[in-house]
């Protein structure tokens, strides 16, 4: 229902930014998927209320939903639906979960929810959130919140479509070092690359006193001393 009135949908078969449109047997007007809105025709602009979709295994579904009954592949179309029409596309593309305020968005990558691990409290907007990842069916969906809006797509079109979403990025194993040739060698015989859990890999350089038998660490800033 839009406006109080009935609009059936149909793929048109065109896509913009990789992305699929739909059109209304209404009036003829294409609808971009991802903005949930339309793009253009007499209702162009008009948005359509966005609920949450969830993708997950069929297994995990029925343990969850017992009761669900399931469509069967005797639609009456002559459609082998055990076949994966596009099996033999390329598909290098990085799928991601896309949460949003309705203000504030956040694009959760599925490969930095690999790094994470689930499930991953965060906060959007001052909303705490929940986002739980299955690495088994590579599947994704978000708890808690009172006005978020989610959906699974993938990470070029999301910062397509939303570039002024956040990216989350997991933090990082604060003990991973990494040894370098370091850049200041008046200061040091040595370079590490101190990784961050809150940010990129810092350099540090270690000089030796010898006259003070003790080591001098620089991090980005101030020598600090290690005895």
């Amino acid at each position: 229902m839009i406006q109080g009135r009935r609009y059936s949908f149909g793929v048109s078969g065109l896509l913009y930014k990789r992305n699929l449109l739909l059109y209304d047997r209404q009036t003829d007007s294409l609808w971009s998927q991802l903005l949930s809105q339309a793009v253009t025709g007499p209702l162009a602009g008009t948005r359509l209320s966005v609920l949450p979709a969830e993708e997950t295994t069929w297994g995990e579904w029925k343990k969850a939903h017992p009761d669900t009954k399931v469509l069967s592949f005797a639609s009456g179309y002559p459609r082998d639906y055990h076949v994966d029409p596009y099996a033999d596309y390329p598909f290098p593309r990085v799928p991601a979960l896309f949460v949003t305020t309705g203000e504030k968005s956040k694009i959760y990558p599925f490969a930095e929810l690999m790094k994470a691990g689930s499930p991953l409290v965060d906060q959007l907007g001052g909303q705490s959130l929940t986002v739980v990842f299955s690495p088994r069916s590579k599947t994704a969906r978000v708890e808690g919140g009172t006005s978020l809006t989610w959906f699974v797509s993938f990470l070029d079109d999301l910062k397509a479509f939303f570039p002024e979403a956040e990216i989350y990025r997991a933090a990082r194993d604060r003990t991973s070092i990494r040894r370098a040739i370091c850049t200041r060698p008046e200061r040091s015989l040595f370079r590490v690359a101190v990784s961050s859990s809150i940010g990129n890999p810092r350099a540090a350089c270690f000089k030796y006193d010898n006259d003070a038998a003790r080591a001098g660490v620089f991090i980005n800033g101030p020598r600090r001393s290690i005895p």
